[in-house]
């Protein structure tokens, strides 16, 4: 499993997810999928079949933004953290 954090842009982005993130995930801020350099260290995850790319933002809606984008790359082995980070925070917080 690949569990990306596309909060942020630019130096904003490590901000945001060194204040906190999901244990385990990874730091993708929302513009790297559109910038080739960045891409291509997802793309060797895609259609993986012992792997899956979540993706989560704040909130779902912003993150279904993103995982419709990856899905638009290929990557049919894309799934949406459903309610976003403040969800999963709320009842996960040992998790965070």
């Amino acid at each position: 499993m690949v569990l990306l954090d596309c909060r942020g842009e630019g130096v904003y982005a490590s901000q945001e997810f060194d204040q906190y993130h999901v244990s385990g995930a990874v730091n993708f801020p929302y513009g790297w999928v559109n910038r080739q350099n960045h891409l291509t260290a997802l793309m060797r995850f895609r259609n993986v079949p012992s792997k899956i790319v979540i993706v989560y933002r704040e909130n779902e809606r912003q993150g279904a933004a993103i995982a419709k984008v990856i899905a638009e790359k290929g990557f049919t082995n894309v799934y949406l953290l459903t309610g976003g980070l403040s969800q999963w925070a709320l009842h996960h917080r040992d998790l965070i």
